[in-house]
């Protein structure tokens, strides 16, 4: 079962979605008796990353919810999958959905977790989306502070791409263009460092998953 886990890993990571549902799915078809719980959950993550991937929303919401059932309150994905709850309910248009989800992930997630960072840049994103362009500036600036503390440039950029057009819908022309000119020098220091495994790892792709 591990070294299914493994293969989908790699697969996906590899950009081979078809190769990571197809060791995934044998995976969970054993799971109960093979696999811890946690890794269950992880599992069914990757399902949902994948589906999201996919721009199949409904199917994303329901793994993550599945691995969410799966992992129990001391889960270490816990708080990944309720971002990636967030995230299905964010491109679903569903902006109370998503606030809700990240909200959860915040406190479900570690003071210094990659997911806290995640968890506030969606809520950022979904009060933009909801034309709530304050609310929306403070969530992003907690994301960006949380991300230059744990060095996460590709993160840092779209902190930065956010909170221009946070700044934008608030009348702040000059802050907006301030945060793209930043946004675009992160870029481009890190264009050139960012493998292709690098930038094909999501929020279950990462360790802290």
């Amino acid at each position: 079962a591990t070294n299914l886990l493994n293969l989908a890993r790699v697969a996906q990571a590899s950009g081979k979605p078809v190769e990571s549902h197809v060791q995934l799915d044998q995976l969970l078809a054993d799971a109960p008796l093979t696999l811890p719980h946690e890794r269950q959950a992880e599992a069914a993550g990757r399902k949902a990353q994948l589906y999201l991937a996919e721009s199949n929303l409904d199917l994303a919401a329901h793994w993550a919810a599945r691995g969410e059932a799966l992992c129990g309150e001391t889960c270490p994905t816990l708080a990944a999958l309720m971002n990636l709850r967030a995230m299905a309910a964010l491109r679903s248009g569903d902006q109370s959905g998503a606030l809700t989800q990240a909200a959860r992930a915040l406190a479900a997630s570690d003071e210094r977790s990659p997911e806290r960072t995640n968890a506030h840049r969606l809520m950022g994103e979904a009060q933009l989306q909801g034309r709530n362009a304050a609310n929306a500036l403070v969530a992003l600036r907690n994301a960006l502070a949380l991300d230059q503390a744990l060095g996460l440039p590709t993160r840092i950029h779209r902190d930065l791409e956010l909170l221009g057009q946070a700044s934008e819908a608030l009348g702040q022309v000059e802050e907006a263009r301030a945060f793209r000119s930043r946004a675009q020098a992160v870029l481009s220091a890190t264009t050139k460092l960012l493998t292709p495994t690098a930038a094909a790892e999501g929020q279950i792709g990462r360790a802290h998953v």
